[in-house]
């Protein structure tokens, strides 16, 4: 029997009818794993809360900056999230905190260890929805079979020095174009790289395949179907 948090469903700005909301974010909450730290829970938004569905194609935007500590700027944006079957969430001790993660259509993040002991922190499901460094601030994605929840913070290796002086970090979700079917990358084409990865994951089984595009926990000839009556939308 595992033992989750208590978790609180963040409070948003939402307009249902274009199914898009405006989250604030505070830099102090997280959903990796904390040593010697005291972080606070991260945002958790109930994807049906908004009208928003698995296969569903969102934008997702990084509004505003935070500050990682007293000796640097109010310029940081970078900002990562995971999907999830439920909104449970472990203590800051486990790597994995996010017990029903999904993946999410190939995507991934690599987190550093913990400022205290270097501990690992990543997870495999996560994703990067803004970077400072690459100065992107967006990320469009399909939401996966079986998503319930969006968990979202800032990466970081220590979290109790976090601040947002002006108030402004936020995260913007809305409905965006809807990928083609078939398109297992998520490049908003259907081509060679999505056979091959279709062919790569054939017969694999579990929930939030990115190969699995009927959704049937399994990939297998009708998903290969998908790609070829598909291939070259897009392109």
């Amino acid at each position: 029997m595992r033992t989750t948090m208590t978790v609180a469903l963040a409070a948003l700005s939402v307009a249902t009818a274009l199914c898009q909301a405006t989250f604030a974010i505070n830099p102090r909450g997280t959903f990796l794993r904390t040593n010697q730290d005291s972080p606070l829970n991260p945002l958790i938004v109930s994807l049906t809360s908004v009208g928003l569905v698995p296969g569903q194609t969102i934008k997702i935007e990084t509004i505003g900056d935070w500050r990682a500590g007293p000796q640097f700027s109010d310029d940081a944006y970078t900002m990562i999230g995971v999907f999830s079957s439920s909104n449970a969430l472990l203590a800051t001790s486990e790597q994995h905190r996010v017990p029903d993660a999904i993946s999410t259509c190939g995507l991934s993040a690599l987190s550093g260890g913990t400022y205290f002991g270097n501990l690992p922190t990543d997870i495999p499901e996560d994703f990067r929805i803004s970077s400072h460094s690459t100065q992107v601030r967006q990320i469009i994605v399909r939401i996966p079979h079986n998503a319930a929840y969006l968990f979202i913070c800032v990466p970081d290796s220590l979290y109790n020095d976090n601040t947002d002086p002006d108030g402004d970090l936020a995260i913007r979700i809305s409905l965006d174009a809807p990928l083609p079917a078939g398109d297992a990358n998520c490049d908003g084409c259907v081509d060679d790289t999505d056979l091959a990865l279709v062919l790569t994951a054939f017969g694999q089984t579990g929930s939030g395949l990115a190969e699995d595009f009927n959704g049937d926990g399994l990939v297998d000839d009708s998903d290969l179907a998908i790609v070829l009556e598909n291939f070259g939308i897009g392109c």
